[in-house]
């Protein structure tokens, strides 16, 4: 089993939805997914910056916990990025 299978299915059993950006609220998630298609990071939305930009807190491995802009981490963890929503 691969991690994205993995993340996939946790997202399924705990009912996240993908929601589109524009649609993005403080508490959704989003995950990042490498080159080759699998998840290799997320992070919660903690604020909604002005023109829609999403302030994310994560944690970048051993480098410690961060809160940082939607496209200010590490490039290897991809570019491509799905934004969900819990629907409890």
């Amino acid at each position: 089993m691969t991690e994205s299978y993995s993340v996939h299915q946790i997202i399924g059993d705990d009912k996240w939805t993908e929601i589109d950006i524009k649609d993005a609220l403080p508490g959704d998630i989003v995950i990042y997914f490498s080159s080759d298609g699998d998840a290799s990071h997320s992070g919660v939305i903690t604020e909604i910056l002005n023109l829609g930009i999403p302030r994310i807190f994560s944690k970048w491995g051993s480098a410690g916990e961060y809160v940082h802009l939607l496209n200010d981490c590490p490039s290897f963890y991809g570019t491509e990025k799905k934004f969900y929503r819990c629907r409890l």
